[in-house]
């Protein structure tokens, strides 16, 4: 009787292993399965707000280089740090010289590169500015793919 009794005993406990071992690779692969989806769908929205955080740069730097013109300040190039990880690259271009030759009115571009780690965005502003008052008229603000 008692050979019977420990021959069962055995039984149930390879049973319970195999169901065990069961029960366990369906709970990893579940954590794995949601691990992954909490990852992508962590990826995209940081992929989104790091286009927005880079096209809030750009146009910070399109705002500061109005002010710059208005200012008189007609810097070149130059770069401004923006929030958190991003900042902007920041060109000015107006031709050879600025309001040169008694003109009443000179065409100026600006063009910003807002950058936030691999996401970037890119501004382009035309404005007109009259020599003697500085008035600025900004005609357009457009993005340009990068």
């Amino acid at each position: 009787m008692r050979n019977v009794l420990k021959k069962i005993k055995n039984k149930d406990g390879v049973a319970a292993l195999v169901t065990v071992l069961l029960l366990g690779g369906f709970i990893v692969e579940i954590a794995f399965v949601g691990g992954t989806l909490v990852y992508l769908l962590t990826g995209t929205n940081l992929g989104v707000r790091l286009s927005a955080e880079a096209l809030a740069a750009a146009q910070a730097g399109v705002d500061d280089a109005v002010l710059r013109v208005i200012r008189g300040d007609y810097s070149v190039s130059y770069s401004l740090p923006a929030t958190g990880s991003a900042s902007a690259g920041v060109e000015i271009g107006y031709g050879d010289s600025f309001c040169a030759s008694g003109a009443a009115a000179q065409d100026v571009v600006a063009t910003s590169t807002g950058a936030a780690f691999s996401k970037q965005r890119q501004l382009v502003a035309h404005m007109s500015v009259e020599c003697a008052t500085r008035v600025v008229n900004i005609s357009s603000v457009t993005e340009i793919s990068v």
